[in-house]
């Protein structure tokens, strides 16, 4: 029998000049073009997590890699942070006087998952926040994100507008994929006075290994 080697979980990862907080493995969605699917983490760390980090062993990890040339740290990992809303309020107060901007990556699924509106919250703590649009219309966002909740793609759009009025930037993101309107998409974001990100789409090479979305409680 083949021994287990026990992985130190990561917490923190660093990118170019931000530090990455693998919040939660936990999602809403279960897009058909997510990285988790397909691997175990992105820019050569294995972000797999056998339990949530806690604030002590985040902070600690953080600690190994601020230097005066960190600008931000971001809210992202292999899942929806917001569903840890407590634990990014807690790092961010840690922080935030050391100068240090802070952006969220989310599917804008906060507030059904929350079942309150958490934008007057993260407006305490987040300068820029990114949410995945994924499509221009509702029944192409279900079919590429399978989304856990009824009514997800109008609850992203509401929350989007909402994030406009209290964040100082808000960006809509889209994966420049076959059935995917851009053009539409870009009109989205126009309309909700927001600004409009387009990545590119890598293609699998594997088929997916799909675990399914988070409990809708």
């Amino acid at each position: 029998m083949k021994e287990k080697i026990n992985k130190v979980p990561i917490y923190a990862y660093l990118i170019k000049n931000s530090i990455y907080i693998n919040t939660t493995t936990c999602c809403s969605n279960v897009c058909d073009f997510c990285i988790k699917f397909y691997a175990t983490g992105v820019a050569g760390y294995d972000l797999t997590l056998d339990a949530e980090a806690g604030v002590e062993e985040t902070c600690a990890q953080i600690d190994a890699l601020i230097s005066p040339q960190i600008e931000s740290i971001v809210f992202c990992g292999l899942g929806e942070s917001t569903y840890r809303l407590d634990f990014m309020e807690e790092i961010a107060s840690k922080y935030k006087g050391r100068g240090l901007k802070f952006r969220l990556n989310t599917n804008g699924h906060g507030n059904l998952i929350n079942k309150f509106d958490i934008v007057p919250r993260l407006s305490g703590f987040i300068d820029s926040v990114s949410i995945s649009l994924n499509a221009h219309d509702k029944i192409t966002y279900d079919k590429l994100c399978n989304p856990a909740f009824d009514g997800a793609y109008e609850a992203m759009l509401e929350f989007c507008k909402n994030c406009a009025g209290r964040i100082s930037e808000v960006y809509l993101s889209v994966i420049d994929m076959p059935m995917v309107d851009i053009k539409k998409c870009r009109a989205i974001a126009d309309n909700l006075k927001v600004k409009f990100r387009v990545r590119p789409y890598i293609a699998p090479e594997i088929k997916p290994d799909k675990c399914g979305a988070c409990d809708k409680s």
